[in-house]
């Protein structure tokens, strides 16, 4: 639990990270709290298993080679029992046989030296992916946003998609998709650059599409 807490910070750090670096936008105006991260990295792990389900949709083939193989190790197992005795009695000559101590403990530490350096090596390659795998996936999702983005004119955008606006004084300043907001500053997307914005006392407005989806 302790070191879960480390790990899920990173994920949703680096997940930040790659969000805004996608629209070119530091973090120094917009600094999230660890709580911000970590409820990043549950969304993340969310996004993750949708795309294991969608790739078991997809690749359902690979599932069905996992179950034959489930089925192979279990007809391997009910053998080994059927013929339990006959190995146990192997085993017992094996372990009379005058060269079997100088034999198997031996040959256990040598092989247990060659996998344990390789077993750090992938427990450490995991720690690292994990934060990049986070990283790829704020990337990702900036530039899906990017994708969907097609301006503020509400008259003709569905009823589903949406528009950040600056207002003062009833008065429409700046608009554009949303990207990252602090006390300070604001960053919006207008379609071609990424524009951050000092705030006063201006009036932060999220406005939905006019058009109806049956038009």
């Amino acid at each position: 639990m302790t070191l879960a807490v480390p790990i899920l910070y990173l994920i949703g750090y680096y997940y930040s990270q790659g969000y805004l670096a996608t629209f070119d936008v530091s973090d120094q105006y917009f600094p999230s709290s660890v709580q911000d991260y970590l409820v990043s990295s549950f969304f993340v792990f969310v996004q993750f298993i949708v795309g294991i389900l969608a790739y078991a949709n997809e690749k359902y083939y690979v599932f069905i080679g996992f179950a034959f193989g489930m089925f192979l190790l279990s007809l391997v197992m009910v053998v080994v029992s059927r013929y339990s005795h006959k190995i146990d009695k192997t085993k017992e000559i094996l372990k009379n046989h005058p060269l079997f101590d100088y034999m198997v403990f031996p040959s256990f530490m040598f092989f247990l030296s060659l996998l344990i350096p390789y077993l750090a090596i992938f427990a450490l390659a995991l720690l690292v992916f994990i934060p990049i795998g986070a990283y790829w996936q704020g990337e990702k999702d900036a530039n899906t946003a990017i994708e969907k983005f097609r301006g503020c004119e509400l008259h003709q955008l569905e009823e589903s998609d949406k528009c950040t606006f600056i207002e003062k004084d009833g008065v429409t300043l700046h608009s554009g998709m949303f990207i990252a907001k602090s006390s300070t500053h604001i960053a919006l997307w207008d379609g071609k650059n990424t524009k951050i914005y000092p705030l006063k006392n201006e009036l932060i407005v999220m406005k939905h599409g006019e058009k109806k989806s049956n038009e």
